[in-house]
């Protein structure tokens, strides 16, 4: 897609369409090209709607917290969020239009099919996304809704449900009209916290100038710089987990369990080896005095059976530390 000019519509657009796909690996060209078409078209219809309603946000590309993939992009409109996933499907086979409906919902899947035909891709994992999004932007209302962008794709009238629409293209536009222009705006730590899973890439073409100091701030299209500021600390968005550093204390417990390794079989030794040569001293005199004592010769075996668990502990531990599986004990 070219650059569109900045805009009042595009300070609430962030993240590049179709860029998840664009770096994504082991997916065929053909299904790229069609995806990427498919998500550029969502995202051209989005952003007309956004320059009619200001109301509206949409960031695309967005990755869902802990995941690898992303999802085409999530819409802020009429104070709620939309899951929006493009599907650039055929439209008609011989002129003849192609219709889609969807006849299983069960799990985390729905099963489309094409003219009451199953087709290549027509298992769509949206419900799985949804509870996904749904959780992480508690306690928002969040809707999913599937978009055929392929004008000439048809969809059946019982597509969609309460979880999830399933629009045609022709079908989006009148959606998008049907929200209106004083919808409730989006908390803007929300704003910051979403635009920083929002996938950015760079575009071709020349470099925006920057804004003069006359501009006001209002008119200016925020930066990524401006959208990770260090100040946001409270907030909605604020108080979801973040991905914590490596903890400090990880050094001291390894040190104490190489130290437990090897100094808790080392002392043992000791009054094993103790046991096991003064049971085996007295077990020798009371037999030259021609007595027997069980009571001496199961201390014996419990000091041998003793020396030879704690000789056995300090090999394993000389292995490990040798191997690298465990840590030493530093010099």
């Amino acid at each position: 897609m070219t650059t569109p000019a900045p805009s009042s519509a595009h300070r609430r657009a962030f993240g590049t369409p179709g860029a998840g796909l664009a770096s994504a690996r082991g997916i065929a060209p053909s299904l790229v090209r069609a995806g990427t078409k498919g998500e550029e078209l969502l995202a051209s219809y989005s952003l007309q709607a956004l320059q009619r309603n200001p109301s509206m946000m949409v960031f695309f590309s967005l990755r869902p917290p802990g995941q690898r993939g992303d999802i085409d992009q999530l819409l802020w409109a009429g104070g709620q969020f939309w899951l929006m996933d493009a599907k650039h499907w055929r439209g008609a086979a011989g002129g003849v239009p192609l219709r889609y409906e969807v006849i299983s919902r069960e799990g985390d899947q729905l099963h489309f099919v094409r003219n009451g035909q199953p087709f290549k891709g027509g298992l769509v994992n949206t419900p799985k996304q949804l509870d996904l999004w749904r959780r992480y932007l508690s306690p928002h209302l969040v809707t999913s809704v599937i978009v055929l962008t392929n004008p000439e794709a048809e969809v059946a009238a019982d597509a969609s449900n309460r979880r999830t629409l399933v629009l045609t293209a022709s079908g989006l536009q009148a959606w998008f009209d049907g929200f209106g222009v004083e919808g409730s705006a989006l908390d803007q730590v929300w704003v910051e916290e979403l635009a920083r899973r929002a996938f950015e890439m760079p575009r071709p073409g020349p470099a925006a100038p920057a804004p003069t100091r006359s501009s006001p701030p209002s008119q200016r299209y925020p930066s990524q710089q401006s959208l990770q500021h260090p100040s946001i600390h409270s907030g909605i968005g604020a108080s979801r987990p973040r991905p914590s550093s490596p903890s400090r204390t990880a050094g001291w417990m390894l040190l104490v369990a190489a130290l437990l390794a090897w100094i808790a079989p080392a002392v043992g030794v000791v009054p094993a080896l103790v046991a096991t040569v003064g049971g085996l001293v007295v077990r020798k005199r009371l037999r030259a005095a021609g007595a027997r004592s069980t009571l001496v010769a199961l201390a014996t075996g419990i000091g041998i059976g003793a020396l030879i668990v704690n000789i056995a502990m300090l090999a394993t531990a000389a292995y490990l530390v040798t191997t690298g599986v465990a840590p030493g004990i530093p010099s």
